[in-house]
């Protein structure tokens, strides 16, 4: 058994164990830009993620720090795009600041997405 795929187990064992904590995100892609330049809006799905509400400062991709105001974790390999919406619970959203999606050395899947809002 591979590292990848004992990374894999804990994921899956992290996630049977904190089912209770999890709650319902929704996550909706924005698709390709129309005719007229305006982003379309793909498919909307409702995910099981860990959330947790903290403001912290992170470091996003292009280098500058920003208050988040909310980590979700979801314990598998979600496909979320800086231009995605993500709704929390009670209506809760924001521009998401930075996505992590560690993956395994073969490039070929990752183990879990992380996200921050601000």
């Amino acid at each position: 058994m591979g590292l990848a795929n004992i990374i894999r187990s804990g994921v899956a064992v992290a996630d049977r164990l904190t089912a209770d904590l999890q709650v319902d995100v929704t996550h909706r892609t924005v698709g390709a830009a129309d005719g007229d330049g305006k982003p379309a809006t793909g498919s909307t799905t409702t995910r099981s993620a860990i959330v947790t509400y903290e403001t912290k400062p992170v470091k996003m991709l292009d280098g500058r720090e920003a208050l988040s105001q909310a980590q979700v974790v979801f314990l598998s390999d979600v496909a979320v795009a800086m231009e995605d919406v993500l709704t929390l619970p009670g209506g809760v959203t924001g521009p998401i600041l930075k996505v992590s999606r560690p993956a395994d050395s073969a490039g070929t899947g990752g183990f879990l997405t992380q996200v921050w809002l601000g």
